[in-house]
């Protein structure tokens, strides 16, 4: 999904770079219409990476709109109270919220806004991924 969504946004210049995002897509679209829930695929790893791909635009065959709303109403029901949520990955989620451009995605970020905070004030020191979670933190509270 992640690779897919990279050519999305890179325009996929070339004829052999379109074929390939058609022939990845193809399947999965299949996959997401027998889904029984839209909005959530294997896991929440999965799910958040599905929606970042609908969210660049890509996977058209599939309802995007309905995905991405069924995505946030299971958000919603997988909180746990402190701006977190079960079965999916804090920062990986987050970044979904801030590219979903939808109005659920921003009550998600409101709800994350506690967690957020923390992780904001928090010193990254010079840990690469301590640093890029912050920045994060950061642009998504922006967003609020």
């Amino acid at each position: 999904e992640e690779a897919c969504r990279a050519l999305l946004l890179l325009d996929g210049p070339t004829a052999s770079a379109q074929a390939a995002l058609q022939r990845a897509s193809a399947p999965m679209v299949a996959k997401l219409g027998q889904v029984v829930r839209p909005g959530e695929y294997c896991c929440g790893t999965c799910s958040v990476s599905v929606w970042r791909h609908m969210a660049a635009g890509g996977l058209d065959g599939a309802d995007q709109q309905c995905w991405l709303e069924g995505g946030l109403r299971t958000l919603v029901a997988h909180r746990t109270g402190d701006g977190r949520w079960r079965r999916y990955p804090f920062y990986y989620t987050v970044l979904a919220l801030t590219e979903i451009g939808l109005p659920g995605a921003r009550e998600e970020l409101r709800y994350a806004a506690p967690a957020l905070e923390r992780a904001a004030r928090r010193d990254p020191g010079q840990e690469v991924y301590a640093v890029r979670r912050r920045a994060l933190a950061e642009r998504a509270l922006a967003q609020l």
